[in-house]
């Protein structure tokens, strides 16, 4: 029982540091985003 406590234990503490490192990486990768388009876009539409 102790070897599936020990498992289950590591399990979690290395979710919670995968969970911890992408919330420190997500506001890195937001602000890393260009202004696409640059230009504005202009739509056609064939009946109206």
């Amino acid at each position: 029982m102790n070897h599936t406590f020990a498992s289950t234990r590591r399990r979690l503490g290395l979710g919670a540091i995968a969970v911890a490192a992408a919330l420190a990486v997500a506001p890195f990768a937001a602000s890393a985003q260009a202004a696409y388009p640059s230009k504005p876009i202009n739509l056609i539409v064939p009946f109206s």
